[in-house]
């Protein structure tokens, strides 16, 4: 309830709705809104029309809070770490809510928890959660977090997984692995955590140390079904031999048949103890065009079969591919399907042309140097030879594609060194004709044709979008992450991982209900979903806060806001 009072300003009164709230448990008048002079203030309560006062933020937090209460995600992560005991709660809020929140931050506007209060004031949360944000605070999270030990990480996943298959009618047939990490700002010295370790960063970011995240996801709906943090130099196909235990049994929970599914991974994580792992798995794996020789030199030419694809525009694509069903792989024969993809063959062109250029630049002044004798006069003391000319030239280049077409010559005469290089032509049109483009996989169901085997392989664009999603700046994003111990970096990209299954399952509805937008654009629409505080006078000096909602005035965003509400 909310009341007026008058405040006197130059001999003339002036008349405001105030309502008293507490502040670090003591009493404050808050003002909510201006009504003027007496004279105004008179028109107002004849009129007893409601007062518009401050509108919220409400679409992408009731649809993000609708299915967060659809799975139980608070219940759930109470009942995981405190058992039949009460959880903790801190600020009105309990363990599982306040998760849960992190998840709605991270699913909607990532930003840190230092920043959270700010953002929350401006969106409905606090009044579905009955907190109050100014005290919900970076050391609120921290004390909370800090409660969820890290062995209960997976349990907690196992159980809203379970949850999810059974609420949304997940049944995969084929699932997808892969691996991807982020760097971080902890100091080199600190040695308080072990996950962040410096490794090859796909963000170039070599500099820094880095933790990975191994995620497993269906095809279409990109649902989460596992996901493991580990140091940033464990290398892939380490990993995924430690996963493959897991994965298993965390299908098997899921009371999925495992003979009617699929795993797909990339080449990253083969290994021969890892093929021999997967036993009763089924399988499609990307080979390195390297691997065997047998296979690498078969050209393009020789590729008879053919598979149609389905663009998105309706068209049809034609693409080039080869079997064989007795392919020696890993001392064993193995069913192999060879491509043409010609994505990759302009990608691999563009960064051979790149590189070469690069090269001969570099061979060009090495040329130079040793016909002046620099190396003699830079290095006094040092006794250069021709070997040793010529490792610094095949370093040159050292690149992939590059020392296949560039042939190197180097003769010493007196102290000078004459170096000769040149672009192979026949060396190069050879590597467009077998190599550039190719694609080999391997697979375990020797009864799918060419085409379920290549269209399996590239489902895994499915999840390198759930990774650039989560490296999305906008919605669902791990990063800003300011976390330096093993545990806290684990709850924090746990909550990351289950607000991207949240959007997921937010967009599989959303295209089952016949709207064909991204997770991305249905949140941005979503976003003018608004709803705003009015104060209704009741009496002469005593008014009602009241909420409900702007007018939708985009009937496509209305018609999608009721369907992920229901």
């Amino acid at each position: 309830m909310a009341t007026i009072q008058k405040k006197k300003t130059n001999g003339i009164y002036y008349w405001y709705i105030v309502e008293s709230v507490r502040v670090n448990g003591k009493p404050r008048p808050k003002m909510l809104a201006y009504l003027g002079r007496p004279a105004d203030l008179l028109k107002k309560l004849q009129s007893k029309t409601p007062l518009p006062t401050k509108s919220y933020e409400y679409g992408t937090i009731a649809v993000v809070d609708n299915f967060i209460n659809k799975i139980g995600i608070p219940e759930i992560i109470n009942v995981a770490v405190f058992g039949e005991k009460q959880s903790v709660v801190r600020n009105k809020l309990d363990l599982g809510q306040t998760i849960a929140l992190i998840a709605q931050q991270r699913a909607v506007h990532p930003a840190s928890k230092r920043a959270f209060h700010r953002w929350a004031q401006k969106t409905f949360l606090p009044m579905i959660y009955k907190f109050e944000p100014e005290k919900i605070d970076s050391q609120h999270f921290w004390d909370m977090m800090d409660l969820i030990p890290e062995d209960s990480i997976p349990n907690i996943e196992k159980e809203i997984t379970l949850k999810v298959a059974k609420l949304f009618n997940i049944k995969p047939d084929l699932i997808l692995y892969d691996y991807t990490n982020f760097f971080t700002f902890i100091d080199t010295m600190n040695s308080a955590c072990d996950l962040p370790q410096r490794g090859k960063n796909k963000q170039k970011r070599n500099d820094l140390r880095q933790f990975s995240l191994a995620l497993l996801v269906t095809r279409n709906s990109k649902i989460p079904l596992f996901s493991e943090v580990y140091k940033g130099n464990k290398s892939d196909a380490v990993e995924f031999s430690d996963s493959i235990g897991q994965i298993r049994t965390r299908l098997e929970e899921l009371s999925f048949s495992i003979e009617g599914i699929t795993l797909v991974f990339d080449k990253g994580s083969n290994s021969k103890d890892n093929f021999e792992r997967l036993k009763d798995l089924n399988y499609v794996a990307s080979l390195s065009v390297h691997h065997n020789n047998k296979l690498k030199e078969i050209p393009f030419s020789e590729f008879k079969e053919t598979i149609t694809k389905e663009l998105k525009d309706g068209t049809r694509k034609t693409i080039k591919c080869s079997r064989l069903n007795d392919a020696e792989i890993w001392g064993r024969k193995r069913t192999a399907v060879m491509y043409f993809s010609e994505a990759l063959y302009e990608g691999q062109i563009r960064g051979m042309e790149k590189d070469l250029e690069k090269a001969v630049e570099d061979l060009k002044s090495l040329k130079a140097s040793g016909m002046k004798g620099k190396f003699l006069r830079k290095r006094k003391n040092y006794n250069w030879t021709k070997e040793l000319f010529e490792r610094e030239a095949e370093k040159t280049i050292d690149k992939q594609f590059v020392r296949d077409v560039i042939d190197i010559k180097v003769e010493k005469t007196g102290w000078r060194f004459i170096l000769e290089y040149e672009i192979n032509a026949q060396k190069k049109n050879i590597l467009k004709d077998t190599i550039l483009g190719k694609r080999i996989l391997i697979t375990s169901r020797q009864d799918w044709n060419n085409e379920e085997i290549i269209l399996a392989y590239q489902g895994q664009k499915d999840v390198e979008f759930a990774f650039r999603q989560i490296k999305n700046p906008f919605h669902s994003c791990v990063r800003p992450q300011y976390h330096w111990t093993d545990q806290k970096i684990k709850v924090h990209v746990f909550c990351s991982v289950l607000a991207f299954t949240i959007c997921a399952l937010i967009e599989k509805i959303a295209k089952e209900k016949g709207f064909p937008y991204t997770i991305n654009d249905i949140l941005d629409r979503l976003s003018s979903v608004r709803k705003v505080k009015y104060i209704v006078p009741k009496t002469e000096n005593k008014f009602d806060i009241e909420y409900g909602m702007e007018e939708i005035e985009d009937k496509e965003t209305k018609k999608l806001f009721e369907v992920l509400m229901k």
